[in-house]
């Protein structure tokens, strides 16, 4: 969530397909960050209404082009038909580095990325991650909690927003 609080800011601009959203909102029910495949679906909804400009559908042909892991295809054949300059994933293992050099395009975790958006923009990293906290109602969450939880699988990202933030 913290990538799509820093897109509302625009401070990068996110682009997904069809099947990316949808490998997404299972990974999200299979590690119970989502309760139901109801809310799956919700969330999943909610994304494309909120970003619409984001839906990117890559052509058949240059999906099965890709030469990267198969079933990593259709994200590399998005980010080239977007003409995006990263793929932020957890997994970089399906993006061999020689085949996105091909197409000037880089594989990061999403830690670095974020990371090196807040030195970029650390103002306003820190009103993002306040009104993803704002969000957060059921219990209500305050930043440091936030971070807290954060911290777990962004490790980085988080200690150079307390550096700023005083959190």
């Amino acid at each position: 969530m913290v990538l799509l609080r820093v897109t509302e800011a625009e401070l990068y601009q996110v682009y997904f397909s069809e099947e990316i959203l949808n490998e997404a909102t299972r990974n999200l029910l299979a590690k119970g960050k989502v309760a139901s495949e109801r809310d799956a679906l919700l969330l999943k909804n909610g994304i494309i209404a909120a970003f619409p400009e984001a839906m990117i559908e890559a052509p058949y042909d240059l999906i099965n082009s890709m030469r990267n892991h198969h079933k990593d295809r259709h994200v590399l054949a998005t980010a080239i038909t977007a003409r995006a300059r990263f793929i932020i994933t957890e997994d970089s293992t399906g993006f061999p580095k020689q085949i996105l050099d091909e197409y000037d395009i880089e594989a990061q975790h999403p830690d670095k990325f974020l990371t090196d958006l807040c030195r970029l923009y650390p103002k306003q990293i820190l009103v993002a991650i306040r009104g993803q906290a704002n969000k957060l109602r059921k219990p209500r969450v305050i930043v440091k909690e936030l971070l807290d939880s954060l911290s777990k699988e962004l490790p980085n990202f988080v200690a150079e927003i307390r550096k700023d933030a005083n959190t």
